[in-house]
């Protein structure tokens, strides 16, 4: 079971703030990264890039700097004072949006929910651990739910949504600082086309901990087939796998899971390990259209619910 949020609120978590904004500046901003959808939003944009990137076209008034990006850091973190602003108005609205997506959905009996997931593991891990995430709809839920305070700590494909890349990204990290954790979140669908590499962990007795979101479907398949009219269950699911048997069989420790106090106690005990750990989540995929509406509404672009438009939160000026 899944609950939407109350008619009114805008549901792309973003859209407030972009929407009350006069100017919007990007940095780094890739041609791939960007939803094949009409931008919806009024303000001027300025992008700052490296190099060209030719991602100016796609926004309101859109305009492409070429500049180096910590200097363009250093200039927007000298003027964020300079503007009408609210106090504290982008802690806020993240706040709110964690809400929304914290509330999106509630697990049958015997299952978690992805939110559940990625909050008990950032609640129960150090904050120095490095995170990998595969592509797949449990991306939606880690990406706004696991805050990190320096760079290189979260490790995505990103635009170009590789399947079968958390695992090997993570062994990367491992390598890369030996002793530190690592985490990967990753689906049933990208943790079968890698499997074997949990051997390769295991070899290295690396500390990396793969957290699978089990739903013995390819999730975000089914939500994009579904809205287009395609496939059907035979293209999307297959039978239930215990991945934790399979890492298990491999050399790894392995739990399979069904709440957060279970989630939880794997977690203590794999921290406490030298070599890898596989904890195998026993998901319920229901939330994940809820998940996807709020984070991307139609495409990715602002979508008001039946009763009309509204914040969240309000605006009492505007600014760049």
């Amino acid at each position: 079971m899944w609950v939407m949020s109350p008619p009114g609120l805008v549901r792309v978590v973003e859209a407030p703030l972009l929407a009350a904004a006069d100017l919007i500046a990007g940095l780094g901003v890739d041609p791939v990264e960007l939803i094949p959808a009409p931008w919806d939003y009024a303000a001027r944009t300025v992008l700052v890039t490296d190099v060209p990137a030719g991602s100016a076209r796609y926004f309101t008034g859109g305009t492409e700097l070429l500049a180096p990006l910590p200097d363009a850091v250093g200039i927007l973190a000298a003027h964020r004072a300079g503007h009408e602003w609210p106090t504290a108005v982008g802690r806020a609205a993240k706040q709110q949006a964690t809400g929304l997506l914290g509330r999106a959905a509630m697990p049958v009996p015997g299952s978690l929910t992805p939110q559940d997931v990625v909050t008990t593991v950032r609640a129960h891990t150090p904050p120095e651990i490095i995170a990998t995430v595969d592509s797949g709809a449990h991306m939606l839920a880690v990406m706004p739910l696991w805050p990190v305070d320096e760079p290189h700590r979260l490790l995505i494909s990103s635009g170009l949504a590789t399947m079968g890349y958390a695992l090997p990204a993570a062994i990367g990290a491992a390598l890369c600082v030996p002793g530190k954790p690592v985490i990967a979140f990753t689906g049933d669908g990208g943790l079968g086309m890698t499997l074997m590499e949990i051997e390769t962990a295991v070899r290295h007795r690396l500390p990396v901990i793969v957290v699978v979101f089990n739903d013995a479907s390819l999730s975000l398949i089914k939500i994009k087939q579904r809205h287009a009219g395609q496939g059907g269950e035979a293209a999307v699911g297959y039978g239930r796998t215990s991945f934790a048997a399979a890492a298990a069989a491999m050399g790894a420790a392995a739990a399979a899971v069904t709440d957060q106090a279970e989630l939880a106690a794997a977690l203590a005990a794999a921290l406490g390990r030298a070599g890898p750990t596989l904890i195998d989540a026993r998901v319920d995929p229901a939330g994940y259209p809820a998940i996807l509406d709020l984070t991307r509404g139609q495409a990715g672009r602002l979508r008001p619910l039946d009763q009309g438009v509204g914040v969240p939160f309000k605006m009492s000026g505007k600014g760049s």
